[in-house]
């Protein structure tokens, strides 16, 4: 009984081995092609991400340069100031 559940296993990993040397020869690697399709998803999902951000951080910037320089012409801050205030916020 034991010889022939090994049997059989033996008999079915050699199958299995065959499939997948078949299948890497013909260039069908389903690890690869899952990895491929996964990949090429997370890759435009990232780049709607990115443009959505980019969009968002120029709103952003085009904003906060309006309000910036209302203040500095109004003279209620310094340009001075303002430079040393944009350092740090870059510094960090």
């Amino acid at each position: 009984m034991m010889y022939a559940v090994g049997f059989a296993l033996v008999c079915h990993f050699k199958v299995k081995m065959r499939d997948l040397f078949f299948s890497l020869k013909r260039g069908q690697n389903l690890v690869f092609n899952i990895y491929q399709r996964f990949s090429s998803k997370v890759y435009q999902r990232n780049k709607i991400k990115t443009k959505l951000v980019n969009q968002f951080n120029r709103k952003t910037y085009m904003k906060r340069d309006k309000v910036e320089l209302k203040a500095i012409k109004e003279g209620a801050v310094s340009y001075a100031s303002l430079e040393k205030r944009l350092s740090y916020m870059r510094s960090l």
